[in-house]
């Protein structure tokens, strides 16, 4: 038996089919609808076995297949007819280009800056980094000095105690004055002279009631 797919026609893929269809079904003694469904396992009707053999219309390939093979056609050539159809009757779209792609094509902003410009914002840089350096400089500065005033009056304290000798009174008065200057100095930086203020108030008033 030759195959359906030997016996080419000139035409559209749609009446290709058709042809090939109708010759498979005389090769086969032209069984009827019936048989052919029968032969089928009766998974399609009679009188879809009709539809797909007249070929009015594309057939879906699920019935064609069934058809092709109850008449020992060969699958794989209709498949190849069907798909030429298919794609006559119902074309498939073009994808449409990736986004990224488009986005290339765009061109890019682009700044230009001059000479000029460029000379300004590193003037503007060195600027900020004098600025930020001199500050710097400053809180150092203040540190020391405020680290030089505590260190003034630790010793100066402890000169007042050599100077009361062992006055059970006036050292308890100064002791009081010391810690009160301590206190004072760390609670904040601007104490240290209120703090001697205090003190000296205190250690003069033990030193008169130590005379009297």
């Amino acid at each position: 038996m030759a195959s359906a797919a030997s016996q080419t026609m000139p035409g559209p893929p749609v009446e290709q089919l058709s042809y090939r269809l109708r010759l498979l079904h005389r090769q086969s003694a032209e069984p009827s609808f019936r048989v052919v469904a029968q032969r089928t396992g009766k998974a399609i009707s009679h009188t879809t076995v009709g539809n797909v053999l007249h070929c009015t219309s594309p057939p879906g390939w699920g019935a064609l297949e069934l058809v092709v093979e109850a008449l020992d056609g060969d699958v794989d050539e209709f498949r190849t007819l069907w798909v030429a159809v298919r794609d006559e009757t119902s074309p498939l779209a073009l994808p449409k280009p990736v986004a990224w792609e488009e986005e290339a094509e765009e061109t890019a902003p682009t700044v230009d800056l001059s000479i000029p410009d460029l000379d300004a914002v590193e003037e503007d840089l060195q600027d900020q980094a004098t600025r930020r350096s001199r500050r710097e400089g400053e809180t150092r500065k203040e540190l020391l000095l405020a680290l030089e005033a505590r260190a003034d009056l630790a010793d100066r304290l402890i000169h007042l105690h050599e100077q009361l000798g062992t006055n059970g009174d006036v050292t308890r008065n100064c002791a009081d004055a010391s810690l009160i200057c301590k206190m004072s100095w760390e609670s904040t930086a601007n104490a240290s002279s209120g703090c001697r203020t205090n003190c000296g108030k205190s250690v003069m008033s033990g030193w008169y009631s130590w005379r009297s």
